[in-house]
């Protein structure tokens, strides 16, 4: 019986540590796409800032 549980046990403790690991790589994954996100937002205002620029040259 006692055996029993202590497979239980090591069950348990397996699964929840699979559980954590997804979940860390789900954190991990989501911050890496929210960092992307930013550095495509700085791009993305980065070239905004030379069309502005390009638009001054041409009204000049």
């Amino acid at each position: 019986m006692e055996n029993d549980y202590g497979k239980i046990f090591y069950l348990y403790l397996y699964t929840d540590t699979l559980i954590k690991l997804k979940l860390c790589g789900y954190l991990y994954s989501l911050t890496l796409s929210s960092k992307e996100l930013k550095m495509s937002q700085i791009q993305l205002g980065e070239k905004l800032a030379t069309f502005e620029e390009f638009d001054k040259a041409l009204e000049n």
